[in-house]
């Protein structure tokens, strides 16, 4: 708690607010995390590893990419692709038939996991 508030940067030591501890360890202040829920912003503000169940965003994300076809410009584009939450990298080569594009990429060995695209 040596540390100050990712959102509102008070430091937390001296801070008579409540705080959380988020499942990656980081303390936040209670009342800025509920601000962070209410702006679906549901990533820890310093590793961005997740702390809430994203299975819903998931679905209509999976819904999303069901629905966009893949442009041909990205045909054969190589996907270099972090996951946050284990810090795994794989590369993926889209196809004409894989449809990710402009949305986040669910892991296949973790599919409810916060990733980046490089």
């Amino acid at each position: 708690m040596r540390q100050n508030c990712p959102v509102c940067f008070e430091y937390l030591f001296d801070s008579v607010r409540p705080t959380a501890v988020l499942p990656c360890g980081h303390t936040i202040h209670s009342e800025c995390l509920k601000d962070m829920e209410k702006n679906r912003q549901l990533l820890c503000p310093i590793c961005m590893k997740t702390y809430a169940d994203l299975a819903p965003i998931w679905r209509r994300i999976d819904q999303e990419v069901a629905d966009t076809p893949m442009p041909t410009d990205y045909a054969n584009w190589v996907a270099h692709i972090l996951c946050n939450d284990c810090n795994q990298v794989r590369t993926r080569i889209l196809s004409g038939t894989t449809r990710v594009i402009a949305v986040p990429y669910r892991m296949n060995f973790a599919p409810l996991l916060d990733t980046k695209i490089n």
